[in-house]
C-alpha cells in the first residue's frame, strides 16, 4: 500500500509541474521587440533641396540624391531629377536629441560620380518635419538644357534676320512700283504734249499755203 502511495503522489507531483510548464510556455511576453518599438517611435522627416552653380543658378541636369542619417545609419534616395530640385523622405528616430545630422549627397544616375554634399543639422527636430537645403556644384555635368537654348535663340535670331530681309524686300517692291507709275504718267503727259504741239504746227502750215495761194496772180 505505501508502495501504491508513493507511486500516486509522484505521478500526481509530475502531473503537476508538465501543467505548470504548460501553462508558462502559453503566456504572452510583456516585452515588446525592438524593431516594434522602433517602428513606434520614428517618424519620417521631408528633405526639399536645390542643385545651384557656384552663380547660384539652378544646374538642369541628370542627377540623383542620397541622404544618410548619422545617427542610425539608415538611408535614403531620391527620385531621378533634372529640373535643380529634389526631395528626400528620411526616417528619424522620435527619441533623438536636437543637432542630429543627415549627410546628403549629390550624384550622378549611376551614382558612381559626386558632384556636391552637405550637411544638414536637424535643428527643433520634435517640431520641425520639412527642411530645406541648397547643394552647391563646381564642376557639373556637360548642360544639354544650356545647348537646347543656345540653338533656340540661334534659331529665333535666323526667323527675326528672314523677317526682317521680307519687310525690306516688300517696301523696295512698293517703292519700284511707285516709281514705274510715276515714270508712265510722266510718259503719258509728254506724248499727249507732243501731240498738242504738233497739231498746232499742221494748223499753222495750213494757213501759210492758203496765204502763198492767196498771193499768186489769177
Amino acid at each position: 500500500m505505501r508502495i501504491m502511495r508513493k507511486r500516486a503522489l509522484s505521478n500526481l507531483a509530475m502531473i503537476v509541474i508538465m501543467l505548470a510548464m504548460l501553462a508558462c510556455s502559453c503566456m504572452p511576453s510583456q516585452l515588446p521587440s525592438p524593431a516594434s518599438a522602433e517602428a513606434v517611435t520614428a517618424h519620417t522627416v521631408k528633405i526639399n533641396g536645390e542643385v545651384v552653380s557656384t552663380d547660384n543658378y539652378l544646374i538642369v541636369s541628370d542627377f540623383v540624391a542620397v541622404a544618410e542619417n548619422k545617427a542610425n545609419g539608415m538611408k535614403a534616395l531620391s527620385a531621378p531629377f533634372n529640373e535643380g530640385k529634389f526631395s528626400i523622405d528620411i526616417v528619424v528616430p522620435e527619441f533623438a536629441d536636437d543637432n542630429q545630422t543627415i549627410y546628403i549627397q549629390v550624384l550622378s544616375l549611376d551614382q558612381k560620380t559626386v558632384y556636391g554634399n552637405k550637411s544638414l543639422v536637424l535643428a527643433d527636430l520634435n517640431e520641425t518635419s520639412v527642411y530645406a537645403v541648397s547643394i552647391t556644384v563646381a564642376s557639373p555635368p556637360p548642360n544639354y538644357s544650356a545647348l537646347f537654348l543656345i540653338v533656340g535663340i540661334l534659331v529665333f535670331a535666323i526667323i527675326l534676320a528672314s523677317y526682317i530681309l521680307f519687310t525690306k524686300w516688300l517696301i523696295a517692291q512698293a517703292v519700284l512700283r511707285r516709281a514705274n507709275e510715276i515714270m508712265l504718267r510722266r510718259s503719258g503727259f509728254e506724248g499727249q504734249m507732243e501731240t498738242e504741239v504738233g497739231g498746232d504746227d499742221e494748223e499753222e502750215e495750213e494757213e501759210a499755203a492758203e496765204e502763198t495761194d492767196e498771193a499768186k496772180p489769177s
